[in-house]
């Protein structure tokens, strides 16, 4: 069974949540900006005469395809760190609740020694 102490190939000190918030934010910006952007660009490639929109159209698919298969890259990425923070909660957790149970255990002896 792998050690699952050691953090995935990959998953960089920066794997924090807020760091996570960050990316998320991110790319939720460059949805949001991109096709403006691209807009603007072939607006303005169009009043300088330029109409060949087969490459427009060509070239809007090529960045679709390089935006989406960054974002798949960066989501998996996002994924196996989560899992990775997960995993090490879940673990923090069962051990929190064995030392829970030990005190009891020690208290509950304590308080039949005292009756």
């Amino acid at each position: 069974m792998p050690n699952t102490n050691e953090k995935p190939p990959g998953v960089a000190d920066k794997a924090t949540p807020n760091y996570i918030i960050w990316q998320v934010t991110l790319w939720d910006r460059f949805a949001k900006v991109s096709p403006a952007i691209l807009t603007i660009i072939v607006v303005v490639l169009y009043l300088h005469g330029f109409r060949q929109w087969d490459l427009f159209i060509d070239s809007l698919f090529f960045m679709g395809v390089v935006v989406f298969i960054v974002w798949w890259f960066w989501a998996i990425y996002t994924i196996a760190v989560l899992a990775y923070v997960l995993d090490k909660s879940s673990k923090g957790l069962v051990e929190v609740i064995t030392e829970i149970k030990e005190v009891r255990k020690d208290v509950v002896d304590l308080v039949g020694r005292d009756k």
